[in-house]
């Protein structure tokens, strides 16, 4: 698995330092920045790249309405303690992991990118400093990997699946699913269409990151070749493919043996990796 480097304590100061001073005080920044245009944007990405600080400062600044719909989101949320602006100030730096990662020529927006690098920053301190109950990182990925394999092969939750897991995580990720549900003789299994709501029953604040999140899974999915792409759609219920097909149901629509498509969608996930990589994302940060 993919995840982006860890920073060490000093890089982490030396990240706030150069947040302080780009942004001084936050709650002065009244006005707004003027929205860049494209070529405004390739242009001060090229003279960051070549030192130009005030190009830094203005691009910074420029971006702080994207951090802050970002940050707002988050703290609206309930299980943390954490101040709307404390929030800012870590989404910042977030946007200079982007400002700093992003390649000019890589066919993608920077703030599609920029989104994901704030998100992840800010949820990252989040779970280490200001959740309620902490889940642990290990917990959450083997969580998430162990859901989408059972939505993948249509399987049930049920109380003998859920021994494997720590059901302390499984409450804090999924707090739609009733653990005592599963528990009930009358009702052994929690269908995974419960667990994996529909949009439409999701609060607008979990549509709203969906829609980030589409985003990138389309951005990542455009990068495969078409067979490659066509296999993860059906076999991961993306772009009009109401649930997950089955590996039967592949064969029939690519015309390749079962075997073929299995192998093939590992390649393609394999692949799906290495463009995650390129952008400094996990697949498993993407849904997958």
């Amino acid at each position: 698995m993919i995840k982006p480097k860890e920073l060490s304590r000093a890089e982490k100061q030396q990240l706030l330092k150069e947040v302080a001073e780009f942004i001084p005080d936050l709650k002065s920044m009244r006005v707004r920045m003027p929205a860049l245009t494209a070529a405004a944007e390739r242009f001060l990405l090229r003279r960051i790249k070549k030192g130009d600080e005030r190009a830094k400062i203005y691009f910074i600044r420029s971006n702080q309405g994207l951090v802050a719909k970002i940050a707002w989101r988050c703290f609206n949320k309930e299980g943390h303690n954490f101040k709307f602006l404390d929030l800012m100030q870590v989404g910042n730096i977030g946007l200079l992991k982007a400002i700093e990662k992003f390649t000019l020529g890589r066919n993608s927006k920077f703030s599609t990118y920029a989104t994901w690098w704030i998100r992840q920053e800010i949820n990252r301190a989040v779970n280490n400093q200001g959740l309620l109950i902490r889940v642990p990182d290990n917990k959450a990925s083997d969580m998430r990997t162990f859901l989408y394999r059972c939505k993948t092969d249509g399987k049930e939750i049920n109380t003998k699946s859920l021994s494997r897991l720590d059901k302390l995580a499984l409450a804090a990720l999924l707090p739609s699913l009733s653990l005592s549900a599963s528990k009930d003789e009358a009702n052994p299994g929690v269908s995974l269409e419960r667990v994996f709501a529909d949009d439409k029953r999701q609060s607008p604040r979990a549509n709203l990151e969906r829609q980030d999140q589409d985003k990138v899974i389309e951005m990542l999915l455009a990068r495969l070749p078409k067979r490659e792409r066509l296999i993860i759609e059906g076999r991961f219920g993306l772009n009009g493919h109401d649930k997950c097909l089955t590996l039967r149901q592949m064969q029939s629509i690519i015309g390749i043996t079962r075997e073929g498509v299995r192998q093939a969608q590992n390649r393609a996930l394999a692949h799906l990796r290495r463009l995650a990589e390129e952008l400094g994302l996990s697949l498993e940060s993407v849904g997958f």
